[in-house]
């Protein structure tokens, strides 16, 4: 009731692993599951092509071949009976976590509006990563936890989606989280802006959450920092405001031709305009060399064109190559 702005940030756990749901969302998505990873991707990529998230001719990612690591990536006909109760089951928990967290922020949304502060906010809703797929330890063998099918979900267990979950929670993208896919570094956002009383289009271009930043402190007035705050030295903040676009000033957030870089944990990817170079961390899960994209024509990342569009590829090696110089990036040990 101080009268002056505020910066609220809500940073929640859910739907991160270990997967574990209040007792009341539990069981709201029995039997949701049950048929398989492949039949719950489709359709949802069906639906996404009907409410026009994607177009109609999409070529979605393919799902990641079992061969090279069968005990990791098992398909849905391919696992056992007690296997497909165990999957559907924590994909039931997950569902459940997510209403859950939706719940959580449908609370912070009914204050701000009962207190009359609804109107003048700036909201983001932001995911900070793509779909979790790693498999750690022994995917729900952990010691001391009760993983049986009757148990998951509870504060004694401990599960995690799995790669073939996140590959349909990531669809029509390829791969999931801590790799160079786009289903790793594509989340949802979604922003509500200050007296905004209708919907917007959806934007499509690319945006990072490096903006956001620069975006919040745009529609505060305030100028971004320059190599320096209060006397000390800072990193000048590399994102671009939202604030143009948002407000249907600008067609796009950054320059046509844009450069981006990234990486972690072995994985990286660079960016150029609509090309991308990828290579990812795990040698299952690519080719173990960069691979090349067009993601204007191609962004479920079907078609590697490093062979045949060696003079691109080498562009964006450089685009990378800039980035780790500038940033002191080290090659990535998992000693």
């Amino acid at each position: 009731n101080s009268g002056k702005p505020f910066f609220a940030y809500a940073a929640y756990t859910a739907p991160h692993w270990p997967l574990q749901a209040p007792a009341e969302y539990r069981d709201r998505y029995r039997g949701v599951y049950d048929v398989g990873y492949d039949v719950i991707r489709d359709a949802r990529i069906a639906r996404q092509k009907q409410l026009g998230l994607i177009p109609a001719n999409f070529k979605a990612a393919e799902p990641i071949a079992t061969q090279n690591a069968p005990q990791k990536y098992g398909k849905w006909n391919e696992l056992s009976t007690e296997q497909k109760a165990l999957e559907a089951r924590r994909m039931e928990i997950y569902a459940g976590m997510v209403e859950n967290l939706d719940a959580n922020i449908g609370r912070v949304i009914q204050y701000l509006k009962r207190n009359n502060l609804y109107d003048n906010t700036l909201i983001f809703f932001v995911s900070d990563n793509g779909a979790e797929g790693f498999i750690r330890g022994n995917y729900g063998a952990e010691s001391g936890f009760d993983n049986s099918v009757a148990n998951v979900g509870t504060s004694s267990s401990y599960h995690y989606v799995g790669p073939r979950w996140a590959e349909v929670s990531a669809a029509p993208f390829h791969l999931w989280k801590d790799t160079a896919g786009e289903g790793a570094t594509t989340a949802p956002a979604i922003v509500k802006l200050p007296y905004q009383t209708k919907a917007q289009s959806t934007h499509h271009g690319f945006a990072s959450v490096l903006d956001v930043f620069p975006t919040v402190l745009d529609y505060a007035n305030i100028a971004v920092p320059q190599g320096q705050y209060k006397g000390r030295q800072v990193n000048t903040p590399s994102g671009y405001s939202w604030k143009p676009l948002l407000e249907n000033k600008a067609q796009a957030i950054r320059p046509v031709n844009f450069s981006f870089a990234d990486e972690l944990h072995g994985s990286k990817y660079a960016r150029q305009g609509d090309w991308k170079i990828a290579l990812q961390g795990k040698a299952e899960l690519g080719t173990g060399n960069w691979e090349l994209y067009n993601l204007k024509n191609d962004r479920g990342e079907t078609q590697n064109l490093a062979q045949s569009n060696p003079a691109k590829l080498q562009e964006l090696v450089d685009v990378y190559n800039k980035y780790t110089q500038q940033n002191g990036v080290k090659e990535y040990n998992p000693q």
